[in-house]
């Protein structure tokens, strides 16, 4: 989702050479070097001291590597919040079928107006279904479609 030369930046952080980077990326080792030299270029300064054996960040060099991980998890975060947004999962935990039709009924008229979103239903204890809830742990699923719900 970012740009490319500064996901280029961030692999070659990561693997510590051009040419681990540019073999991770399946590029050639010089067009690695040149999508970098190019973002130092839009960018005005030295993202990496080249002297040594390997690239050691600069001094902007971390500071925009930090900046961009930043953004890099905001992106992951957001992504994951528009795949969902029409497809939601709501997790309850219940201590007994029996008494607790009325929330089945209260998910089928839900399901009625809100199609994209489904439900999962755990029955333990109290303490067992936060717990598992908490955890994930779904034992017990019941399908609720919008005419009636069936376990």
């Amino acid at each position: 989702m970012l740009d490319k030369k500064i996901e280029y930046f961030m692999c070659t952080v990561q693997e510590g050479s051009f040419s681990a980077a540019a073999r991770k990326l399946l590029l050639s080792q010089p067009a690695l070097s040149q999508q970098i030299s190019l973002l130092e270029q839009s960018l005005g300064v030295q993202l990496f001291d080249r002297e040594g054996y390997r690239p050691v960040l600069t001094r902007p060099g971390r500071m925009f590597y930090e900046g961009c991980m930043k953004i890099w998890k905001q992106c992951e975060a957001l992504e994951l919040t528009v795949r969902d947004a029409e497809n939601r999962v709501i997790r309850i935990g219940f201590t007994g079928a029996n008494t607790n039709r009325e929330l089945f009924e209260l998910v089928r008229m839900f399901k009625q107006t809100h199609p994209n979103v489904s439900f999962t239903f755990l029955e333990s204890s109290f303490n067992g279904c936060a717990e598992k809830l908490l955890r994930h742990d779904i034992d017990l699923t019941f399908g609720i479609d919008s005419e009636s719900w069936a376990i």
